[in-house]
């Protein structure tokens, strides 16, 4: 077989993806839901709020290119990958539509 990462579109809800989403930077991660630094990558959930990680995300200093994803698939095969730059457009993009809906 002939298999490669990829990305591919589909839709998700960009609040469940905050509540359960382990960004990780060069040297630790954050729990996008309640912002705790994460160390250690293999955790399945923040030790703090205790929501599970099904998704994560690593910030562009980290990797440019799939072949990040490929070295790491065995420790991160629970989570769904997802790009760390549409995540953060989204979240802007909706922190901007409440912003304007509160004005109202």
């Amino acid at each position: 077989m002939n298999k490669h990462f990829i990305r591919a579109w589909k839709e998700f809800d960009v609040d469940d993806i905050k509540s359960h989403l382990l960004v990780f930077g060069l040297k630790s991660g954050i729990c996008e839901n309640c912002n705790n630094i994460i160390n250690d990558i293999t955790t399945k959930a923040c030790p703090v709020c205790a929501n599970e990680f099904r998704y994560i995300a690593f910030r562009p200093e980290v990797t440019q290119d799939s072949s990040f994803y490929a070295k790491l698939k065995d420790k991160f095969s629970a989570f769904i990958a997802i790009e760390y730059n549409d995540y953060k457009k989204l979240v802007a993009k909706s922190k901007a539509f409440d912003i304007f809906k509160k004005e109202k």
